[in-house]
């Protein structure tokens, strides 16, 4: 198939070979009419033509100077009808509008209307040495030459505008963005659409979408390069519903602040309804990736310095924000925490985050990764300190360097709060801290770090410190030197749940429902309600399913009320 280009390019050519043999026509006119005199069987010219002493027929200097034959034709006028008109004299003058020359005819052209004219005045356009034939032609070929300069213009004009009227195959029309965010708010919008890239941008930036960086549940994430060289993390939303809600949780938390300990989010696209996220390139990946790989050691500062950032970058969702509320995380994980080059955390994965306003609650559905939930989760009310909870269990993993849930270790330490908290109760909160370290790390600063987990995970929520105090125990201010009686109680309980969950105290099943019973007036009950599956992280993937250690039932069950 032809491109347009190339198209029109044949045919302007064709227009102007058209052009150019209509006016060299033109130009013909005037000239040479035909063969005349003794030659041609003593043939006459035509109207207003001479015979030259060639024995052909003009209207032109050539024709009707001296060297006209008048007895087969004159110039201007029929031989037939008024041969004497060829020819003048004193007293028999040209007619109007020619002259007569030395030579004793009339003319219209140079050798006329020049010195040599001797009586009668040239009025026709021809003294300028073209005839009128010549001229007629001459604006003729010029109009269609114009005509079709114009009718060129008009076609390519035209078609420029139908070229941009019509979507691209690879754009999406002008209401996907709105259709894909139903409910973000008219300022925020105005502030998204400013961070809008295009399909083909991210395709280029990506190559292809070529290097994968990780995937989860509901998206996959690509490493891109932007032209200006800048690096980016492109998030491919794979699942429609789950996906576009990620895609609206997203926009209305990253896409309103900006935080050093928070990713950046840098923009969006949207291509027929498939939702893109473009974050800044965090390069040296997920948490987990450091502290739960055996090749891999942090050095003891550089895990406080990330507990100290995750924990202020927390501290700074749950304050009074420039949008009037504080966000809920409610997904933190090592999974959800990126390290830039200079092991700087980054919290990511906002789509499970909510908005909520002075009341500091809002109505959820269960949702979360199995063991980093909070179990008030499962009530439906979430607050601030559920993100609480989940860091305790995050600090603990960064001290000990290894899973809160790993049955590949003895039945004691396998729960790695209650293993903790019972190391403390002991005074022994040193054995908890990763041995890879090899003993390079501040005892003192690892019992703090341990004691400050532990208080993050206490049922209650209300008891629990909220991050703005977290983040100033981790920064120096006094730590209590003393864990709650109840604690190691509430945790163990837990650990005998995880670890026999059909067995645990007062366990019941049956189809519709299941029912804990923790020997107080804490006990919870669901009713037909079917369990959900756990959440994964949509940054990377996780390098154990923890949960697949448990019945598929337990993913949802409360632990802890």
């Amino acid at each position: 198939m032809m491109d347009c280009s190339e198209g029109g390019g044949k045919r302007r050519s064709v227009g102007l070979a058209v052009v150019w043999i209509v006016l060299a026509a033109s130009l013909e006119l005037g000239r040479a009419q035909g063969g005349c005199g003794s030659t041609a069987d003593n043939a006459t010219c035509a109207n207003s033509l001479c015979c030259s002493s060639a024995n052909f027929c003009g209207s032109t200097a050539e024709y009707c100077g001296t060297g006209c034959q008048a007895s087969y034709g004159v110039c201007g006028v029929s031989p037939e009808s008024s041969p004497a008109q060829g020819s003048c004299e004193v007293g028999r003058p040209c007619q109007e509008g020619y002259c007569c020359s030395s030579a004793g005819f009339c003319g219209t052209t140079v050798e006329y209307c020049g010195a040599g004219c001797q009586f009668g005045a040239c009025t026709s356009t021809s003294s300028t040495g073209l005839s009128a034939g010549a001229i007629i032609g001459i604006a003729f070929g010029s109009a269609f030459v114009l005509f079709l300069a114009l009718l060129f213009y008009v076609l390519a004009r035209r078609r420029r505008k139908l070229a941009q009227a019509k979507p691209s195959p690879t754009e999406p029309p002008s209401d996907d963005f709105e259709l894909s965010l139903p409910s973000i708010g008219d300022s925020l919008a105005g502030k998204v659409m400013g961070m809008r890239y295009t399909y083909e941008a991210l395709n280029e930036a990506t190559n292809g979408f070529c290097e994968e960086l990780g995937r989860g549940a509901y998206g996959i994430v690509y490493k891109g390069t932007l032209k200006d060289g800048s690096e980016i993390a492109v998030k491919k939303l794979v699942d429609s519903q789950r996906g576009a809600k990620d895609f609206e949780a997203e926009m209305k938390t990253l896409g309103s602040i900006n935080h050093a300990n928070l990713v950046a989010l840098r923009g969006f696209s949207v291509r027929s309804h498939q939702p893109f996220l473009v974050y800044e390139y965090v390069p040296n990946g997920s948490l987990d990736k450091w502290i739960f790989c055996q090749e891999r050691r942090l050095p003891w500062q550089t895990r406080v310095e990330i507990a100290r950032g995750t924990a202020k970058g927390l501290s700074y969702l749950h304050g009074e924000l420039q949008i009037g509320q504080a966000i809920i995380h409610l997904d933190i994980k090592p999974e959800n925490i990126l390290l830039n080059e200079q092991f700087v955390p980054k919290v990511a994965d906002f789509g499970m985050a909510k908005l909520i306003g002075q009341t500091r609650t809002h109505t959820i559905a269960s949702g979360g990764t199995f063991g980093y939930m909070a179990p008030e989760v499962y009530a439906g009310a979430a607050t601030t300190k559920m993100d609480v909870y989940s860091f305790g269990i995050v600090l603990l993993e960064l001290v000990a360097g290894r899973r809160h849930l790993d049955h590949s270790f003895a039945d004691d330490r396998f729960f790695l709060p209650a293993w903790a908290i019972r190391r403390v109760m002991v005074h022994l909160e040193i054995d908890v801290v990763d041995p890879r370290l090899e003993g390079n790390f501040n005892s003192i600063q690892a019992k703090e770090l341990i004691t400050i987990a532990l208080l993050c995970l206490q049922r209650d929520p209300d008891d629990r410190p909220d991050m703005s105090a977290v983040f100033r125990m981790i920064e120096g201010v006094k730590v209590p030197s003393e864990l709650p009686a109840s604690l190691q109680q509430e945790l163990e309980m837990t650990e005998r749940l995880v670890r026999k969950p059909t067995q645990a105290l007062g366990w019941k099943a049956d189809a519709d429902s299941f029912f804990i019973d923790f020997g107080s007036d804490r006990s919870y009950r669901r009713t037909g309600e079917a369990a959900e599956p756990a959440s994964t992280a949509t940054t990377t993937s996780s390098s154990h399913d923890h949960a697949d250690s448990f019945p598929a039932n337990m993913s949802n069950a409360p632990l802890l009320r």
